[in-house]
């Protein structure tokens, strides 16, 4: 078992000396004996002793009781007070600072060991009492956390997409108090990385400019551990193994100590990182609740992605659709299965004097009688149905005239071979002999 270290502060040369004896006589390492309040400090910071047994009346400008305050609230190291007597003001200061016991001049080395060990059984449950105390805030604010971006990332639109993931990146990134996060995504035969997001606690260190279109084969090590799903959890440079040499040389050179990147896997295929950079010149120790929090919001960042690449190619393709209906010489229009309309050509908004935007979101039931529509909302769910098109004569009620109207009803199909719209081609047989006539 590690001996208890103590720190002796003690003006009196004899008596320092007896007090080093009787300590390291009862099983305890005496780390350095010091005689002023400014060397105590100066001591329990480099020395970081497990407990401190300081004279009251030592000389210089800082007494023990000051030095013990100081010592408290800087480094939280118990403080024990030997003295020859204590009057009243001195016993109403020394309250303040909270000392684990005192010891009377001269020493008996029964009532040291008794005051020692109580002083170290204490502050031994005092640790381990805050130590359960800031896990607990620790949980409860890593929840706090999740939730807030969790709730962040609920409806994202695709316009808002980017500014919730910087949002996390932001939010993670000061809770861990990281100097900077990164969010990288790997193209999808893993030969190229590019960093789409990215937050600095100094705006000026932004590295996302630079960090685009990169060989992903330049990283290296990294680059091993990302795709084999490893997390890299690195607290101190001494953690990289022999063989990310350059890895290493790159993050000293930046001033960065310590870093962590989450790979992140959907089905099985890497699509990206998250990257946190510790604060310059500081070792974070990357707590294992941090990462689990990490990779739900790494699952979060992946569903809006995909979300919004899903939203682009749906954009795409119904520009698309759009131009080649634009270009028929049929009135067009698309609904859902909830028989709302989503989609018209020029030639069906100019025959029948709609504007899209008043006819898109709409149904039958908003332009026609209830009669009619419930017609056309059978005939579309037969559609929908059995997936079979079908092709009819219908004579249609529209500006207190009936128009003949040939009309032809078709399923669409998704990917998956299920019916997701219903697509009506008409040609007015009205208009036509109208024109004809004319």
């Amino acid at each position: 078992m590690e001996k208890a270290k103590i720190l002796i502060v003690e003006d009196e040369a004899i008596i320092a000396m007896e007090m080093e004896s009787q300590i390291q006589g009862l099983g305890y390492e005496v780390t350095s004996i010091v005689d002023t309040g400014e060397k105590a400090i100066s001591k329990a910071e480099s020395d970081k002793p497990d407990l401190i047994i300081m004279d009251i009346r030592i000389k210089g400008e800082m007494d023990g009781i000051d030095a013990a305050e100081v010592i408290r609230k800087r480094f939280g190291i118990p403080v024990v007070f030997s003295t020859a007597y204590l009057d009243e003001e001195r016993i109403e200061r020394a309250k303040i600072t909270m000392p684990f016991g005192y010891v009377l001049k001269p020493i008996q080395e029964r009532d040291l060991k008794v005051t020692i060990e109580m002083a170290l059984y204490v502050s031994k449950v005092d640790a381990e009492r805050r130590k359960a105390e800031n896990l607990v805030k620790f949980r409860l604010e890593l929840e706090k956390m999740t939730n807030e971006i969790s709730t962040s990332f609920v409806n994202t639109k695709g316009d808002k997409i980017d500014e919730v993931i910087n949002f996390a990146l932001k939010k993670t990134a000061e809770f861990a108090s990281a100097s900077r996060s990164s969010l990288f995504q790997v193209s999808d035969d893993l030969k190229i990385i590019s960093n789409s997001n990215e937050w600095c606690a100094n705006s000026t260190d932004s590295q996302i400019a630079l960090l685009q279109n990169i060989p992903f084969s330049t990283f290296g090590w990294h680059r091993e551990q990302l795709i084999k799903n490893q997390t890299i959890a690195l607290s101190k440079l001494e953690d990289y193994p022999p063989e990310a040499r350059g890895e290493k040389e790159w993050i000293e050179k930046h001033g960065y100590r310590s870093l962590l990147f989450i790979p992140l896997f959907m089905q099985s295929q890497l699509k990206g990182t998250l990257g946190f950079y510790g604060e310059i010149g500081k070792e974070v120790t990357w707590a294992s609740e941090f990462i689990d929090m990490l990779i739900i919001v790494g699952s979060l960042i992946l569903n809006v992605l995909e979300r919004k690449q899903a939203e682009i190619n749906e954009l795409k393709i119904k520009n698309q659709l759009q131009n080649v209906i634009d270009n028929s010489m049929s009135n067009i229009v698309l609904k859902d299965l909830d028989g709302r309309f989503f989609l018209a050509n020029q030639k069906f908004e100019k025959e029948f004097g709609i504007p899209k935007k008043e006819f898109i979101g709409k149904t039958n039931y908003d332009f026609l009688t209830k009669e009619l529509a419930d017609k056309y909302r059978k005939q579309d769910q037969m559609i929908a149905k059995t997936g079979e098109s079908t092709t009819k004569r219908e004579e249609f009620p529209w500006n207190d005239e009936i128009h003949t109207l040939i009309v032809r009803k078709s399923p669409l199909f998704d990917s998956d071979g299920a019916v997701y719209a219903i697509s009506m081609e008409s040609l007015n047989l009205t208009q036509i002999n109208k024109i004809n006539i004319n």
